[in-house]
């Protein structure tokens, strides 16, 4: 009995061991997910923000830019050399592309020389969102294109109520079997993003501008796991994450240098998304039960299993040649023979380097990448419709959306044609007068400028509006108010029934009615 207890043990041991990783995947692959039809809008209120720097060669997606033109910034620091400068100018006005550059500290070390490790890509993207004017904000990376127009992928957005959204990444390389087995690796992980929309990519992107500017007051700035950092703090904030099937090709690295660098470095971001962020586990409890215990502590049990060399590795390694097998079916080839000595390769010697890799950039940058959140929304935004709440706050307020685009007018604001509808320009509109305000001293709340009209908007609307509405230069700004059918932001007095609405005559003469009345 004892002999037969102990088989069981150590064939259903590796088999657990399988099935933690390989049963997310599974279950993930059944997830339900957003989805784009033929009926999926393509909004065109948007900008794209691409992080540049050290040299244009970089660039590589230009003819793919030039289709959106001035939706387009180029970020980049005011800390480049002459001579790229010079480059990315002439670049900008051949596609009409625009420009912004801010300082990035650390950009320059002794001698004049410039830092490629400086957490540079966030912090010209977190200055730039200060820029951004549209509604939405699709971040991509300078070697990037879309299948689809990024107007569908801000349309998906829209219509299924998300604040920020992760894509899906697919290698377009396959000439060599490193990047044949890349291929599999990034199916298995896109499956994964369907249990946890928050691990978005740097290379692309898409999310409502307000959010993403709120969000990346919080961020580190540790460059390794920047883009999941971002993620993580916009569900952990209490924004509605998620993930769209929207394809966005990739290129993986063919040669082993360049795999073996890229890989090093993820494995110091994975070390400090794992241990050193270890809280969120609470909110993630399988995800970090996996990366660090399975992933990052279980290195010593994969290594005493390889040393030994037992029959027991070899059942193993089979078990997941199947399942990969199984999983990986329609896109099966000859290298997914090799998928379990890939990961195996991946698990036995690039993760105990993580610790080296974290240590390195942490050191080098006085940054140790601790995520903080900062203070939750009161409630997560419904998902029944921001649209709606965008309708119901302007209600509330006693307002009418043709009154609201009026007012919006009349301080210097541009809402479009004042036809009743809460569309993307109002919406926009709405967010470039929340930032007037919040200039100016108002505090709106939590999300600031996120284009909700809400009770802190209007108030702070009513009180502002006198002093920087557009108004006749002839009149001071107290006889200028008293021309207008109502003060700027105020809901519209109710009529008593079969009265007119007259106004007073200090000079006793029967008072005149007003405007709307006649």
């Amino acid at each position: 009995m004892r002999d037969l207890l102990g088989i069981i043990a150590w064939l259903v041991i590796p088999l657990v061991s399988v099935a933690i990783d390989i049963l997310p995947a599974r279950r993930a692959g059944s997830k339900r997910v957003c989805v784009i039809t033929d009926q999926t809008p393509i909004i065109d209120d948007f900008e794209v923000l691409v992080p540049i720097y050290g040299d244009v060669k970089y660039l590589e997606n230009l003819s793919y830019l030039a289709d959106y033109g001035a939706k387009v910034m180029l970020c980049t620091t005011d800390q480049e050399d002459e001579r790229f400068n010079h480059n990315l100018e002439m670049i900008a006005a051949r596609y009409g592309l625009r420009i912004f550059k801010t300082k990035v500290i650390g950009r320059i070390v002794e001698n004049g020389q410039r830092c490629v490790a400086a957490p540079i890509r966030d912090k010209v993207i977190c200055d730039a969102l200060a820029e951004v004017k549209a509604t939405y904000v699709v971040c991509i990376d300078a070697d990037t294109v879309t299948e689809q127009p990024l107007g569908v992928l801000v349309g998906a957005l829209e219509v299924n109520h998300l604040d920020v959204a992760s894509v899906r990444l697919l290698p377009s390389n396959r000439a060599t079997l490193l990047a044949r087995l890349q291929g599999h690796e990034y199916r298995m992980a896109m499956r994964m993003r369907r249990l946890y929309p928050w691990l978005v990519s740097g290379a692309c992107h898409v999310a409502r501008t307000a959010v993403h500017h709120k969000v990346m007051q919080r961020h580190s700035l540790f460059f390794q796991g920047n883009d999941a950092e971002f993620g993580l703090l916009a569900d952990s904030m209490g924004f509605n994450v998620g993930h769209i099937p929207f394809d966005v090709p990739t290129t993986v690295p063919e040669t082993f240098k360049p795999w073996w660098r890229q890989r090093f470095a993820w494995a110091g971001g994975e070390f400090r998304l794992y241990v050193v962020n270890i809280r969120f586990a609470r909110k993630h409890p399988y995800f970090f039960f996996y990366g660090a215990v399975v992933v990052i502590l279980g290195v010593p049990l994969r290594w005493m299993s390889v040393l030994s060399m037992s029959w027991m590795l070899l059942y193993v390694l089979g078990v997941y040649y199947l399942a990969f097998t199984v999983m990986n079916w329609t896109t099966r080839d000859r290298s997914i023979l090799l998928l379990p000595f890939y990961s195996l390769l991946l698990t036995l010697v690039l993760v105990p380097l993580g610790l080296l890799s974290y240590l390195k950039m942490a050191w080098g940058h006085h940054n140790y990448g601790i995520i903080r959140p900062g203070p939750r929304l009161p409630t997560r935004r419904s998902t029944a419709g921001i649209q709606h709440e965008m309708i119901q706050s302007v209600r509330a307020s006693g307002l009418t959306v043709a009154d609201l685009q009026h007012d919006l007018t009349a301080v210097g604001q541009d809402p479009g044609p004042q036809d009743g509808v809460l569309g993307p320009k109002t919406q926009r509109a709405i967010i470039a007068w929340q930032q007037v305000l919040i200039q100016h001293g108002h505090d709106l709340g939590v999300l600031e400028a996120d284009g909700v009209f809400g009770y802190r908007t209007a108030a702070a609307s009513r009180l502002e509006a006198p002093w920087v509405a557009v108004q006749d230069d002839r009149l001071s700004t107290s006889e200028w108010i008293d021309t207008i059918e109502r003060r700027l932001f105020e809901p519209r007095p109710k009529r008593s029934v079969g009265l007119p609405m007259v106004t007073a005559d200090v000079s006793g003469n029967p008072g005149v009615p007003l405007r709307h009345d006649v």
